[in-house]
């Protein structure tokens, strides 16, 4: 089970504080994995929108997430254990 973990209290906020912050790509491009962007979405997706969409990422997943983390400064996976 894979694990996020995010610095801010919010899922999907990092990009979402900064002032002003869109995709590069068009959505059509570079949809996320198994979560394909609405058509009806504009072509270039508003960083307020695109915050929201993250933030069912965890129970979608079904992913451990954790928020308002401390710095990660390193992390390893164990074979043994799978963790």
């Amino acid at each position: 089970m894979p694990l996020i973990v995010d610095r801010e209290s919010r899922i999907g906020t990092t990009g979402a504080t900064l002032s002003r912050v869109t995709l590069h790509n068009q959505v059509h491009v570079t949809p996320p994995p198994y979560m394909p962007f609405p058509a009806t979405w504009p072509a270039y997706v508003p960083k307020d929108k695109l915050a929201g969409w993250f933030e069912p990422t965890p129970r979608v997943w079904s992913s451990d997430f954790w928020t308002a983390a401390p710095e990660l400064s390193g992390g390893s996976y164990d074979d043994g254990t799978e963790c």
